[in-house]
């Protein structure tokens, strides 16, 4: 019985042997769609090379498979040529143009996930392909909104930045005009979450300052004039008695103005 076995054990072993080596080969080869990004480009008709770009317009942005194509036209265009050099040119203006339609659709589909996916690789891309010839009027607007959407993002720091100074009405215009153009006057980005917080926590936030500012600043120009009525003026400001004012907490300019003038003391 054991002269039976040895033969089967033995075939068993080299199956699975085998069997490990076929799909370690389809792991290492993710097959035709992937071939583009590593396999070396052959001469390709002019229908052919335009297909492939008509074709990478319709999908997200892949950078590998532009320059598989870039190299293609390259390939058919020298040596024992496909194409004319006049097609060759043809392809390259098309290739470039449907390359940045590529960046659109990555743009859609930031759009569609609400901002939920990183935009920022894409958006440098559309820096370098939006000075190529026919590529701004494809690129200029979504370039616009992930710009504008990335000023929306530095709000916050702007605004208590703000906070810490003393209140001018200069630049709370300045920062509410922001606030409102990137948070809520431009339509793809309104409906993101973080963009609908940044808008209504910091729009407060300016509003709350600008009330508080514009009061501490009129009762600043009225103890000029009437020193001697200074706490009386402004202690309803101050953080350390029995109905402290917490807002004066997030104002260090008066916070430091109230310790200053010796007003809570």
């Amino acid at each position: 019985m054991k002269k039976i076995y040895k033969p089967l054990l033995f075939l068993l072993i080299a199956a699975v042997i085998v069997g490990g080596m076929y799909w370690k080969s389809k792991i290492d080869d993710p097959g035709p769609e992937a071939g583009p990004v590593d396999s070396t480009p052959t001469a390709s008709t002019f229908k052919e090379i335009q297909a492939k770009c008509e074709s990478m317009g319709k999908k997200a942005w892949n950078p590998n498979e532009y320059k598989f194509i870039k190299r293609t036209v390259e390939t058919s265009s020298t040596g024992t040529s496909t194409i004319s050099s006049d097609e060759a040119a043809i392809l390259k203006t098309t290739l470039e143009q449907k390359y940045a339609e590529s960046m659109v659709i990555s743009y859609k589909e930031w759009i569609k996930n609400l901002g939920a996916t990183n935009i920022q690789e894409v958006a440098s891309a559309m820096n370098t392909q939006i000075s190529i010839n026919g590529c701004r009027a494809i690129l200029e607007i979504p370039m616009l909104v992930i710009k504008k959407h990335g000023i929306a993002l530095t709000i916050p720091s702007m605004v208590e930045g703000f906070k810490h100074q003393k209140f001018d009405k200069k630049r709370y215009d300045e920062l509410m005009n922001l606030v409102t153009d990137c948070c809520n006057q431009t339509p793809d980005i309104v409906s993101f979450p973080e963009i609908i917080d940044i808008f209504n926590n910091y729009t407060k936030e300016l509003n709350d300052f600008k009330e508080y500012g514009t009061e501490f600043n009129e009762k600043l120009d009225y103890i000029r004039r009437h020193e001697d009525e200074k706490v009386e003026q402004l202690s309803n400001f101050c953080t350390n008695t029995n109905n402290p004012n917490k807002k004066t907490f997030q104002y260090l300019w008066y916070s430091n103005k109230l310790t200053e003038l010796g007003i809570c003391n």
